[in-house]
């Protein structure tokens, strides 16, 4: 009994890392495809990747990445609209990343601040 179980949680986690594969086997062909290769080799806007991925829109990476020059999320402070319709994206897709920008920034914010609490209270143990 103490086998089947544990050959149980093996196969599932043989099946969970799988699945890991299946999806970045995906994210390289999907990048392929569309002649985005270079997606992959740049470093420090994985982020981005992982963001516009999020919203399918990846296909922009590149336009907002080389023609906005957005390569870190407070970039996108000094991004309009306007910026958005000249790379080709269109209004339902300007909408999805500026929500996906919004929940990112709360999403550091929160662990910027937990991070300062942890902080002083490792200095200030009571």
């Amino acid at each position: 009994m103490a086998e089947n179980s544990m050959y149980q949680r093996l196969s599932y986690e043989r099946e969970e890392e799988e699945e890991e594969e299946k999806k970045e086997e995906r994210k390289e062909g999907l990048m392929k495809e569309r002649g985005e290769e270079e997606m992959m080799t740049e470093e420090g806007t994985e982020w981005l990747v992982d963001l516009l991925t999020d919203v399918q829109l990846q296909q922009y990476f590149l336009r907002i990445r080389d023609e906005l020059n957005v390569t870190r999320l407070s970039h996108f402070d000094y991004v309009k609209n306007e910026d958005l319709e000249k790379i080709g994206m269109g209004r339902p897709g300007q909408r999805r990343l500026w929500e996906a920008v919004k929940r990112r920034r709360a999403l550091y914010k929160r662990k910027s601040w937990m991070s300062k609490v942890q902080h002083t209270v490792s200095l200030n143990p009571s």
